[in-house]
């Protein structure tokens, strides 16, 4: 009978361990946008094609929180590339709206804060549908120095994808293929001297109308919340919570495997006491 109940403390130490590595992600989740005040709806989940992000709201500058979520690996700020899919838009610039979907480089694993930009410093990239064929892409410095200040401004041709590159040093940043007019020379003085940058990526609109994207890679690996940046195709996943909880699933697994443990542990004393009182 001991036996076992070792046996499955054991197993129970192992499963905890998992669970905790399990959730120590590649990827930090941000808090959404808000909606009246209130915090909109966000889900974000791993797809056969990447990393899927869905929610509704508007960007929190307070917070520096949109639907979006931060790579904490830092990249190589002189070749940078990441793809994403817009699959929902909330409205089009044509019409009014503003919304948009963003990257952003960083000198920190961060999204960009407008109202705290000693934060973070470094190069947000704001790209707001203008029509079904078109898409406005605003180029913008945020550094403690300078606050928020817009570097260029380019409208391109898009069908839905959005290819953003991005090199430091060669002053280049190109959507879709095409140069955006940034004047990247206005950089501060050694942001990115190290030659790395933390990659971020959110979407905004404002009012309650929903949206959603798809992160498919970052310098040709495939994202994904589970595996970090894989370069493997992988099946649709269980969806990711809202970050100010953490990741739902792996936190209810590990404290089912405490519970349990900390259970066995005292059957294991129990056990151990009425042994002795029968000795």
């Amino acid at each position: 009978m001991m036996k076992k109940i070792y046996v499955g403390i054991a197993a129970l130490i192992l499963l905890f361990a998992s669970s905790a590595s399990a959730a120590s992600s590649d990827w930090s989740l941000l808090g959404g946008g808000k909606v009246n005040g209130e915090w909109g709806a966000m889900n974000v989940q791993d797809v056969a094609a990447g990393i899927q992000l869905q929610g509704n709201g508007a960007y929190d500058s307070a917070e520096g929180s949109a639907v979006g979520l931060v790579l904490n690996a830092a990249v190589d700020a002189d070749s940078f590339e990441a793809e994403l899919q817009v699959d929902k838009i909330a409205g089009l610039g044509s019409e009014g709206a503003d919304h948009w979907f963003n990257v952003n480089l960083l000198d920190k694993p961060s999204f960009f804060s407008l109202d705290h930009p000693d934060k973070a410093q470094g190069v947000v990239v704001l790209m707001r549908p203008y029509d079904a064929k078109q898409i406005d892409v605003e180029t913008y410095l945020l550094s403690p120095g300078s606050g928020f200040m817009g570097l260029g401004a380019t409208r391109v041709d898009w069908d839905g994808k959005l290819r953003i590159s991005f090199s430091a040093s060669g002053e280049q940043l190109t959507v879709n293929g095409t140069a955006i007019e940034a004047d990247l020379s206005k950089l501060p003085d050694g942001l990115f001297a190290d030659g790395k940058a933390y990659f971020s990526t959110g979407a905004s609109s404002q009012g309650d109308a929903e949206y959603g994207y798809t992160l498919l890679s970052v310098n040709g690996a495939q994202a994904s919340l589970e595996a970090g940046l894989s370069s493997a195709t992988r099946a649709t996943g269980a969806p990711a919570s809202n970050p100010k909880t953490g990741d739902a699933g792996l936190g209810i697994y590990a404290a089912i495997a405490a519970a349990s443990l900390l259970a066995l542990v005292l059957a294991s004393r129990r056990a151990v006491g009425k042994a002795g009182q029968k000795a």
